[in-house]
């Protein structure tokens, strides 16, 4: 099928967030007749100056995308190609970088050799901008009115004969042959806990997190603490940073698994060990403009999700109907406790929040609001303020 569209992107991060905000949305953008090229450099020629290069490449495209690019630098030489080429520029960017708290490893990045200052630049002089949340928006809207809302979704829900997958048997007892189910390549994985365990009694606790989520997740390590205190044969599974083993998880407790980080399908795969995801969070500026994607990921496998009851889980998910949301460490203790010892309630919670996410919150749900944009964007660039000169005169086209 010939392609309607095609859209250049210049990307800068290749984990999650290319693979949420790019790579996922793209390849569903295909069905309308959009295709896209991405590259995580600026094109080069030896050959002729780099501006040129880099116009001869926007020029293949309708519109240009550039994904969490902070050096205005980069950003001014591909936007001043494509006012030459009259193609618009999308800034993606699905954080909120004006209020990084300062434990956050990305603050002393950012905040230094005046990225900051360029990184507001950006913001005013992009064509327009595409974001997670409208919270994300409410920040950046004072640099730049042309902002447009896209929220995460996930690829697809996982069904097996009209049920959503859990890996909990339907009397709340783990099948031994399920209890470890890791997609361990290419990095070695421990395929056990370092305690014995009852495995017809297990529970299993899932987070998944970098190094930024390390303050987030403090604030509840003292109820988790008091929580495998009394309940043994609960074993944790940290997906991400090793911190959360090495020194975040509580004393005294041997039962945790850590996963290193892998390829996004790998990871996806990993979650399924999980009976449920936690996913805590300080209350803070910055928090208020993230999605609700950890709990999008434990969903889409109908694993319940327990989170803090702020804007970041609670615009798109209920509190006792497809989510456990907790107000205070107490809350978030006692719901724990529930969870572990209510096998119907993780059922109920579980396929609740995957018929959510099916009907509301993936790709396939959410590709045409995204294409109209797009379209919205391509129909209505400037003409091409470059020459560019017709194969034909005009004399041997009317001969």
């Amino acid at each position: 099928m010939n392609s309607r569209y095609k859209i250049g992107v210049i990307k800068s991060d290749m984990g999650g967030c290319f693979q949420y905000r790019i790579l996922q949305p793209l390849n569903e953008q295909k069905r309308y007749g959009v295709d896209y090229v991405s590259t995580p450099f600026l094109p080069q020629n030896p050959s002729e100056p780099q501006d040129d290069t880099i116009l001869r490449w926007v020029e293949q495209f309708d519109l240009i995308i550039i994904q969490r690019c902070f050096k205005y630098e980069i950003f001014e030489r591909v936007h001043r190609a494509c006012r030459i080429a009259g193609r618009k520029l999308i800034f993606e960017t699905d954080d909120d970088y004006i209020n990084l708290p300062v434990y956050n490893p990305c603050h002393a990045e950012i905040n230094k050799d005046n990225i900051l200052e360029g990184f507001k630049r950006i913001l005013t002089e992009a064509d327009h901008i595409t974001v997670t949340t409208q919270e994300l928006r409410d920040v950046y809207y004072l640099y730049n009115k042309n902002i447009k809302v896209l929220p995460n979704n996930v690829e697809h829900v996982t069904m097996f004969k009209d049920q959503y997958i859990q890996p909990i048997g339907p009397d709340g007892k783990v099948p031994l042959h399920e209890v470890f189910g890791f997609v361990s390549y290419p990095t070695w994985i421990s395929h056990q806990a370092n305690n014995k365990v009852n495995v017809e009694k297990i529970f299993r606790i899932g987070y998944t997190a970098t190094p930024t989520h390390r303050q987030d997740f403090m604030t509840i390590q003292p109820q988790l603490e008091k929580f495998l205190n009394k309940f043994p044969n609960t074993v944790m599974f940290y997906m991400g940073d090793p911190w959360f083993v090495e020194k975040g998880h509580p004393a005294g407790h041997k039962n945790v698994i850590h996963i290193p980080n892998l390829p996004h399908d790998l990871y996806l795969q990993n979650i399924r060990n999980f009976d449920i995801g936690i996913a805590p969070l300080v209350p803070d500026v910055f928090n208020m403009g993230k999605s609700s994607l950890k709990l999008l990921e434990y969903g889409s496998w109908g694993i319940p999700g327990l989170a803090p009851d702020y804007i970041t889980y609670n615009r798109h998910f209920k509190h006792e109907e497809n989510a456990m949301l907790y107000k205070n460490g107490r809350e978030f203790y006692d719901m724990l406790c529930e969870l572990a010892s209510n096998h119907e309630l993780r059922n109920k919670l579980g396929y609740n929040s995957a018929k959510m996410i099916s009907k509301e919150r993936t790709e396939i749900a959410n590709g045409q609001e995204r294409f109209d944009y797009y379209e919205s964007i391509i129909e209505g660039s400037s003409k091409p303020m470059r020459f560019i000169p017709n194969k034909k005169v005009p004399h041997e086209a009317n001969t």
